[in-house]
Parts: C-alpha cells; structure tokens; sequence
C-alpha cells in the first residue's frame, strides 16, 4: 500500500466498524488510508463503498485496496450520496465516514494547483469543474475576489489582495500557482511575518472551498448521511478549519433536538500530540460522531 497516514484512525475504527458483516461509506477516501483499516475489519459478508470525486486518486485508492473483494468504489460527489447508493442497491449503511481534509497526494503530486509549494497551472478543481481558479483570479470582479477570499477563508485582507490581483492581471493573466502566491505574498507579507503561515495559505483555501462547493455540498451530504443511516448507525466526520466544523456542529445538534440521533462527541476529538508529531497534517482535526438511535 502507498505511503499514507490517515487522521484519527484508531478512534475513526472505535467509533466506525461495530459490525464486521455491516455496510459502510468512506465518503472521502483519497488514497484509501481509512478504507484500507476499515476494510480489513469486514468479514466477507461485509461492504465497503468507497467514493471520491477525483478519478486520477481513485485509481490510486483502487490499487491500494485491490486484495479486498468487500469493497467497490463509486466516482461520485459524496453530496449524491443517496443517489450513489441506489445504484449498489443500498438504501442504507451502519457507519458513514467523512474525512474533510485535503489528500497530501493533491498537495504533492497532483498538477491541479492545489499547492504554491511548487509550480502548476491554476486549476484547483477536483472533478474539472467549471470555474476554477483560473477563472476566479482572471475573471472574476474585484469585490467578488475580495468576497470570495474573507467569507471561505476568513482572510483580512481580502480587499487588498484581491485589489493586488486585479492590478497585476491587467498586464497579463495569472496562470501559475506561484505566479498566484508572488502576487498575494506582496499584498500581505507584512501581516504574515511573525506568523508562521504562508501569506497565501487562506487565499488558496478560500479559492479552492469556492471552486469545489464544498460548504454547500458538506451540507447537503450531511442531510442525506443522516437520512442513510441504519438503526445504530454512526456518522463520523473529520473537519480541519473552522467553517465546515460549524456546519458539522449545527447539523449534528439540531439532529439531537429530534431525539432520534444521540451526539458521541459532547465535545469535538482531537488528534493527541503524539499523532501530530508523527503527521503534522493532523494538527487542526477535530472529529465529531453522531448516531442514530
């Protein structure tokens, strides 16, 4: 299996694989770190559906988890879920699993500009979905850039930025990531410098959550992952900023109000300092589970 290191695994497997004959979602399966471990507690009797979004990840996932006759894979957005589920003939599963975070592979290797750590062309989409950055950056309105970067990610200086990139596209357009990175670093290095951030770290989220729908599309997979649940069934989720942790809380509470979901989680788990250590990409995780009563 390739070299991946998934978040929070032993208390996703506590929480998650009650039932080894069960059915169960991996809604973000990446390279397929938790499928892999959730997959081998399944007897043959078991399944795992395993969706992603990206079909050049899938394939990856798909090589990492060839040995296990329980799984089958759906290229799928995970806000189709009950859709998705249909087609395997399923109506429901006794564990749902979201882990929100971005694969490393996205940051590493992918070409899709994820990252400004190296050099690719703006895209940031992980389905070849329209816009995309490119889109964003070179045609989008000044005060829509400026929206875009403080409501998803939370950035200050949202207008200044945003006023930089306009600036710099009238002489040409911004094709690269690090061509992206170099306009915003002189936007805002100033307020960076005793942080230990990149400038552009929440202008590149902020572009990326846009371009993907990926608040709207989390509220809309969580409608549908409670509605899938089986009696005892358990939705898990992993967030990473504070945004989709917001909307996990909310959901989750107004859920409880109804009395036919208990929260496991009275407050949200985090990785322990060990863990973080050994895979810093775990240091903002936090994991709230609910169940079905």
């Amino acid at each position: 299996m390739a070299v991946h290191t998934p978040v929070l695994l032993k208390e996703i497997l506590d929480f998650l694989v009650s039932r080894p004959e069960g059915v169960y979602l991996d809604l973000t399966t990446g390279e397929g770190g938790h499928s892999f471990e959730i997959a081998s507690r399944l007897n043959n009797g078991g399944k795992l559906i395993c969706f992603d979004r990206d079909e050049e990840i899938q394939k990856i996932a798909k090589e990492n988890l060839k040995t296990f006759t329980q799984v089958d894979f759906a290229l799928s957005n995970f806000s189709n879920l009950m859709e998705t589920l249909s087609r395997f003939s399923l109506s429901s599963a006794d564990g749902i699993l979201a882990d929100l975070g971005l694969s490393m592979y996205h940051y590493k290797e992918s070409e899709k500009g994820f990252s400004f750590i190296k050099d690719t062309p703006l895209d940031m989409t992980l389905d070849g979905s329209s816009p995309n950055a490119y889109d964003v950056v070179n045609s989008f309105t000044q005060t829509e850039i400026a929206d875009i970067l403080f409501q998803y990610g939370e950035e200050r200086l949202s207008r200044r930025i945003a006023a930089y990139i306009v600036e710099y596209r009238k002489q040409k357009k911004i094709e690269t990531t690090k061509e992206l990175a170099g306009i915003i670093d002189k936007a805002a290095f100033f307020a960076y410098k005793k942080k230990n951030m990149h400038p552009a770290t929440k202008s590149f989220q902020a572009i990326r959550i846009f371009v993907n729908q990926e608040l709207e599309n989390l509220e809309k997979m969580l409608s549908e992952a409670l509605l899938a649940l089986s009696k005892g069934g358990r939705l898990a989720v992993i967030t990473y900023h504070s945004l989709e942790d917001r909307i996990v809380k909310n959901t989750f509470k107004n859920a409880s109000l109804e009395k036919e979901f208990k929260i496991l989680t009275k407050k949200p788990i985090i990785p322990t300092k060990e863990e973080t250590q050994n895979n810093p990409s775990a240091r903002s995780a936090k994991l709230r589970v609910i169940e079905k009563n």
